[in-house]
C-alpha cells in the first residue's frame, strides 16, 4: 500500500514538473517579449508619423524638429536595449538556473550515496526523476541505495550503478541501455 501511494505521488509530481519545466524558461521571457513588441509598434508609429507630430504639438521644446529626431533615435535605442537585456539576458539567465538545478540534483544524489535508509532511497529516486525531466540520463549511481524505489519510465542509459542496492526496485518501462551494473545487489 505504501508503494502505491508513493507511485501516485510520483506521477503527480512528474506531471507538474513536465508542465513547469516547459513553461519556466519561456514563461519568463513572455513579458519582456510583449514589452519589446509594444515598443516596436510605438517606434514604427512615431517613425511613420514623424513629419506630422511637430504640427500637432507646438508648445515649448516640442515645436522643434531636432527634439523629435532625438526622441525617435532614443526610442530605437530603447527598443534595442529591451531586446538585448530584456529578452536575451532573461533567456540565458534561465538556462543558467536550469544548469544549477541539475547540479543540485546531482549533489543530492551524492549526499545520499552511502546512506542505506528508506528515506535515502526515496530521495535518490526523486532526484533521478528530476534529472530525467531535465533530459539528463547518464547518472552516477555508484553505491546508491535504491531499495524499494519506484523508477517507472526512467531513462538511465549509460549510467554507472556499480555496487548499488537495487533490491525490489520497480523499473517498469525504464531504459537501461549500456548501464554498468558490476556488483549490483538485485
Amino acid at each position: 500500500m505504501r508503494n502505491n501511494k508513493r507511485q501516485r505521488i510520483n506521477k503527480k509530481d512528474n506531471n507538474k514538473k513536465k508542465i513547469n519545466n516547459k513553461t519556466s524558461i519561456y514563461g519568463d521571457i513572455l513579458l519582456p517579449l510583449y514589452i519589446t513588441i509594444g515598443l516596436f509598434f510605438v517606434t514604427v508609429l512615431f517613425s511613420i508619423c514623424f513629419d506630422k507630430i511637430p504640427l500637432l504639438i507646438k508648445i515649448g521644446i516640442y515645436r522643434y524638429d531636432d527634439f523629435w529626431k532625438s526622441f525617435l533615435i532614443n526610442m530605437h535605442n530603447t527598443l534595442l536595449d529591451t531586446i538585448i537585456f530584456g529578452v536575451i539576458l532573461v533567456y540565458f539567465t534561465k538556462k543558467l538556473d536550469k544548469r544549477r538545478k541539475i547540479e543540485k540534483y546531482i549533489e543530492n544524489i551524492d549526499d545520499n550515496r552511502f546512506l542505506f535508509t528508506e528515506e535515502a532511497s526515496y530521495r535518490v529516486a526523486t532526484n533521478i526523476k528530476r534529472l530525467n525531466d531535465n533530459k539528463v540520463f547518464q547518472i552516477d549511481l555508484t553505491k546508491c541505495n535504491l531499495k524499494n524505489a519506484v523508477l517507472n519510465d526512467s531513462k538511465l542509459d549509460n549510467s554507472k550503478m556499480m555496487g548499488a542496492d537495487l533490491e525490489r526496485i520497480n523499473l517498469k518501462n525504464s531504459s537501461l541501455i549500456g548501464v554498468d551494473m558490476k556488483g549490483v545487489n538485485l
